[in-house]
């Protein structure tokens, strides 16, 4: 395989806008989960999550048409597109048709702003829906572009018309491991000489009344803990929802060397399998090269997972997650955790003494201070058993 560089990066997150403002909030360790403010929590079953605080996409964006007919995970698309193209430099460095961008799209419910009328248009006298009489009308009141705003496909087709960029450009809806794919995807475009230049990451925006009442009622959300989830703790109880766009340049080596470009990390590899939650094993897979120094997990907060994960990252590996501070974001999980980890060891201490008995495991749970030759991998489990690893190295 082709060597392929990460040489860019573009994180619109609950830890702050822009690869600095990460940095210092990891490096300090500084949680985004706040009160919601997006919308008027009032008797839903939790009051907190992962919001992008202070985030106006007109600031970050370069045509605010586009802005009119979209959605905010898109909104948070398009940010993280344009900080990762100028994080690697590439303005007027690459042929249009030699770059493209591979993101993952999770689900784009319907806001109630835009269905309420419809819905109460089609009411009877008792109150009682009538879906034959909303079937008629809905098209009529809705507005004309709601189509436009629920389309998985405009997440990175708005990133690539933003940028201009006219190489492959795909959409994964593989949920919790979408943006791991999305990454390995882009490193395959890559190296059949698809392209010289690729972006890839997630947008996913969970703070919404949809995509709470739909993920507490499946039992997924955490309602014990003010201060955030607590995954691989004995008390772990669910999760909180986030919201995110990340995105990563990756970049054909010599392609980033002639243009005078130094690694953030190396591409090492990816594997994926399903895995039937409740009988962890190791999978038999393709190598990504050596054992990693640090997992970054997932971490959903629920017992089953939580011991499946562990199971699954094995015992020659230490632990690392950044759920309890950044909440859940879905198909974005896995590459919001690479740009952490990323960032995250560059500062790191030596570890603790003693380990935390709250964690499982806890011998495992230890900072470090990445240096040349390390890998990471990261790790993502579905909710359907899917599991999918990514392994980058320390230049």
């Amino acid at each position: 395989m082709s060597e392929i560089w990460i040489t860019g990066i573009g994180i619109v997150s609950p830890l702050g806008i822009g690869r600095g403002e990460v940095e210092t909030s990891l490096s300090q360790g500084r949680s985004g989960i706040a009160p919601i403010e997006l919308f008027e929590v009032g008797d839903y079953p939790v009051a907190t999550g992962g919001e992008v605080k202070n985030f106006k996409a007109r600031d970050h964006v370069r045509n605010r048409k586009a802005l009119k007919i979209s959605r905010r995970n898109i909104h948070l698309a398009l940010a993280a597109g344009n900080l990762a193209w100028e994080d690697a430099g590439l303005e007027g460095q690459v042929e249009p048709e030699r770059a493209g961008v591979v993101m993952s799209a999770g689900r784009l419910g319907a806001t109630l702003d835009e269905v309420c009328y419809a819905v109460h248009d089609a009411m009877d006298s008792k109150g009682n829906l009538s879906l034959g009489k909303y079937a008629e009308t809905s098209a009529r009141i809705m507005p004309p572009y709601w189509f436009l705003r629920h389309i998985p496909n405009l997440v990175p087709g708005s990133v690539a018309i933003e940028l201009g960029l006219k190489a492959p450009c795909n959409t994964i809806c593989m949920n919790v491991v979408g943006s791991l794919v999305a990454l390995d995807e882009a490193a395959s475009i890559i190296d059949r000489g698809e392209a010289d230049v690729m972006l890839a990451g997630g947008a996913d925006c969970l703070v919404d009344p949809y995509h709470i009442v739909t993920h507490h009622q499946l039992g997924r959300l955490d309602l014990n803990h003010k201060d955030g989830p607590h995954p691989f703790q004995i008390d772990a109880c669910g999760t909180v929802l986030s919201e995110t766009g990340t995105i990563v340049v990756l970049e054909e080596a010599d392609f980033a060397r002639s243009r005078g470009k130094s690694p953030i990390a190396v591409w090492s590899g990816y594997r994926m399998e399903r895995h039937p939650l409740g009988e962890p094993r190791r999978f038999e897979t393709q190598e990504t090269g050596p054992n990693p120094k640090v997992t970054v997990l997932g971490g959903a907060g629920l017992e089953d997972f939580d011991q499946t994960e562990l199971a699954l990252a094995g015992n020659e590996t230490d632990y690392a997650c950044y759920r309890d501070r950044t909440g859940w974001f879905g198909g974005s999980n896995g590459v919001h955790d690479l740009v952490c980890a990323l960032l995250d060891g560059k500062d790191s201490q030596p570890a603790e003494p003693q380990p935390d008995p709250t964690y499982r495991e806890p011998e495992r749970w230890k900072r470090h201070q990445l240096i040349s030759g390390d890998t990471i991998a990261i790790q993502s489990l579905s909710w359907s058993g899917l599991w999918a690893s990514a392994h980058v190295q320390i230049p």
